[in-house]
Formats: C-alpha cells, structure tokens, sequence
C-alpha cells in the first residue's frame, strides 16, 4: 500500500501541463506567504524523481519542518484534488447539470423561484437528452420542493408537463437497473474466468442468462442504456456459455446503436471500449478477422477523448 506521501507524489506527477497551470493560476493567488508554501511544496515534489522529504525540509527550513509538513501536505493534497475535478469538470455535461442542481437550491433557499423555476427546465431537458438518470431524481426532488415552499397561487403547469416527460416508464428504469447490476456481475464472472468453468459457475451464467430472458426486450426500449445494459449483460453471457454466433448478433447490435448515439462515446468511453474488447473476443473465436479490424480501424474510434481510454 502507498504511503500518503507516495501517493501525493504519484498524484502530482499524474497531472497533465494544462491542470498544473489551472491549479498554479487558481490555487494561489490572494494566499499570504505563510498559505503559499504549499505551492512551493507542491514545486518541489514535481521536480522529483522520487519522493524526498528530507531534500524539501532541507530545501524549504525553517519555514517547512517536520512539525508543519504533515499538515502542509495534507492541505495541498485537498487542494491539488479540488483543481483538478474543477479542470475535468469544464465541458463534461453532467458536471454542468449537477452545478445547476446546486445552483436551483440557492436559488429556493433565498426564495428566488423563478429563477430556480428557470434554471430547473435547462436542467431537467439536458439531463434527459443525455440519459443522465440519477441527476433526473435529485431534479424531482428539488422540483417537489419547490411545490412545498411555494404559494398556493404559483402555477406549475409548465414544470408539471415537463416533469412527467419521462423518456422510460418507472418500471422501464426499475428494469434497466437489474440489467445494470446483472451486466456489473457479468463482467466480475468474465474477469474470474472465460472458459475455465465449474459447475458452480456455469450454473451462475445460466441463472443471470434466464434473468435477462425474463425482462422486457431491448429493440422496444427508448432509451440508449436499457438497450446496451441488456444486449450487453446477454452477449456477455453467450459468450462466457460458449455461443459466440449470438454473442455476435448482439454485440453488432449494440455497436450500430453506439455509431447512431456517438455522444456517449465522449463521456462513457470506458463501456464503448468494453464493446470493442468483446467484439474482439467473440470475433476472433468465431472467425471474423475482417470484421473486428474493420471495427478496430473504424474512424468512430477517434470520438474516445479522454488520455486513459485512449
């Protein structure tokens, strides 16, 4: 296990140049010199190869010493992790929605509704259009809310139409969750073993396969992730039992869907990437050459942002 020393090493050598220059441009100015020690702190441990903490008491006495340094370190680390989830936050839509829940709060606690009203529909259309399905909850919650706190002579008329827009039904979303859990089960059981099976544990592919069989089809689902989550936990299944010609039947499925909602490939590349492993993994084994390094060439690819997915 990492010291926390190493670990905040390992964090700041981790950031890119532009988080360095945001956390250097807004985690440093109007500090006193006695505040900005951390910044040269932080300096000091990026310079290193590896971590030193007698060269940087060395470096930095007697305003850095041993009595201090723990906490000195301690502060940057808070601060270097509040930059840089502000830095991935910019463009990145669901961190806009969740700061425009924040923002609706404010707004009904100094009794200002209409401009919670206001920033509550911006909310609540963005959240649908990107499936974001949790922040839609925490949004009904402010919108119940609102009702309490409001006079019996504010119409809602509105709001109450757009609040019951929903793009799946209660019973849609309750489903899409058990295919949610049954995919996460699905993946631990494919990383335990691919063909090397017990009893045991063939006998819990089949019983999450006759899970998945029980729901509602996908091809009727409007939404993207009750699609994926049930083709995925399925052709995940087919594959672990063996029966890569329906493995591959879903994965394409899931691959067309994927290329006619690219925006999701930005913002969840890590499940794109999952489709591709497996269309790699049932391909092969079924003898689609062509097709998995057409798929691996495809230009799509390129929509996958973030530095670690790629």
């Amino acid at each position: 296990m990492k010291s926390p020393s190493d670990f905040l090493w390992q964090l700041i050598h981790s950031l890119s140049s532009a988080e360095k220059l945001f956390f250097k441009r807004n985690f440093s100015i109007n500090r006193t010199a006695q505040q900005r020690l951390y910044i040269k702190l932080f300096d000091a441990i990026a310079s290193q190869k590896k971590y030193d903490e007698a060269a940087v008491l060395k470096k930095f006495q007697p305003d850095l010493n041993k009595k201090n340094i723990a906490s000195q370190k301690h502060y940057l680390q808070g601060q270097v992790c509040e930059a840089i989830v502000l830095h991935d936050g910019y463009n990145d839509t669901s961190h806009d929605i969740y700061n425009q829940i924040l923002l609706i709060r404010v707004y009904r606690k100094k009794g200002l509704l209409d401009e919670a009203h206001s920033v509550w529909k911006k909310a609540v259309i963005k959240a649908r259009q990107t499936e974001s399905f949790a922040l839609l909850n925490l949004l009904k919650t402010e919108f119940e809310k609102m009702i309490l706190l409001s006079s019996i002579h504010t119409k809602y008329d509105e709001l109450h139409s757009i609040f019951k827009g929903n793009i799946i039904t209660y019973d849609e979303y309750s489903g899409m969750i058990t295919l949610r859990d049954i995919y996460a089960e699905a993946l631990l059981l494919k990383r335990k073993a691919h063909f090397d099976q017990d009893d045991d544990l063939k006998e819990k592919i089949m019983l999450l396969l006759k899970q998945v069989n029980k729901g509602p089809v996908a091809a009727s689902a409007q939404s993207f992730w009750f699609r994926h989550y049930y083709r995925m936990s399925k052709a995940t299944l087919l594959y672990l039992l063996n029966d890569m010609p329906g493995s591959m039947q879903l994965l394409e499925q899931v691959l067309n869907d994927w290329k006619n909602n690219t925006r999701f490939i930005k913002t969840h590349g890590e499940h794109y990437i999952e489709l591709l492993y497996m269309i790699n993994y049932a391909g092969i084994l079924h003898g689609e050459y062509d097709y998995v390094a057409t798929i691996f060439n495809d230009p799509i690819n390129d929509l996958i942002q973030d530095p670690a997915n790629r």
